[in-house]
């Protein structure tokens, strides 16, 4: 990497010249020796940051970003599961669709082609939604995170509207009912906790194994 000094007709100019994952080099010209420093420092933040450094301004698609994003998130705070499932949701809506697109030229139009094309499929509103997400998580990086791109595209008023249910619940006498029919049964006490205590499935679930734990643990003592 180097900034190079030259003197052209509009003045001095700092050619900022950095070597691309591909072997090729880079070169980008700037007439402020400050914003030249700059702009070298994040390029050379980008390649260690996995981002796929070549023509960054002009040649960079939305999956190849994509697929550098992804590696450099993957010590965040999320589960295996989700990652897989945000790989999934991105080959199967979005790469076919405008993956070849190049980052810079991505705009709103971009976006809402991608959510339509999940409403012809027949997805849900949902699912719609966790789209919408994924788009706007990744270009709010681009922006924040990268610099590489000045605005997100991913505007608010394309957000997809969920429609609210109302919750149901067990009247009284549908409670009573339905405790009396799993007394004795395995699954008999989670069901009491739901509905009388009011606990989650998913905490009925961790009580469970704490017990199961707790009663090893003794067994070994």
């Amino acid at each position: 990497m180097a900034i190079v000094k030259r003197k052209t007709k509009r003045g001095t100019a700092f050619q900022v010249k950095v070597k691309g994952v591909d072997g090729r080099w880079i070169t980008e010209t700037h007439y402020d020796a400050k914003l030249a420093k700059k702009r070298e420092l994040e390029l050379s933040e980008m390649k260690e940051a996995g981002l796929p450094v070549k023509s960054i301004s002009n040649s960079l698609t939305l999956s190849q970003y994509f697929g550098a994003w992804h590696e450099h998130t993957k010590d965040g705070n999320t589960s295996a599961g989700w990652r897989n499932s945000q790989i999934q949701m991105f080959n199967s809506y979005i790469h076919e669709s405008v993956g070849t697109i190049k980052l810079r030229q991505f705009g709103p139009a971009h976006v809402q082609k991608v959510l339509n094309g999940a409403k012809r499929l027949g997805r849900s509103p949902q699912t719609c939604l966790h789209l919408y997400n994924l788009m706007h998580k990744m270009f709010e990086d681009a922006v924040e995170l990268f610099e590489i791109m000045q605005r997100n595209p991913v505007l608010k008023t394309l957000k997809p509207r969920v429609p609210t249910k109302e919750s149901k619940y067990l009247n009284p006498d549908e409670a009573r009912a339905l405790l009396g029919f799993v007394r004795g049964k395995a699954y008999g006490v989670a069901i009491w906790l739901q509905v009388l205590v009011g606990m989650r499935i998913g905490e009925v679930q961790a009580r469970s194994e704490e017990r199961r734990v707790g009663k090893e643990c003794r067994s070994r003592w």
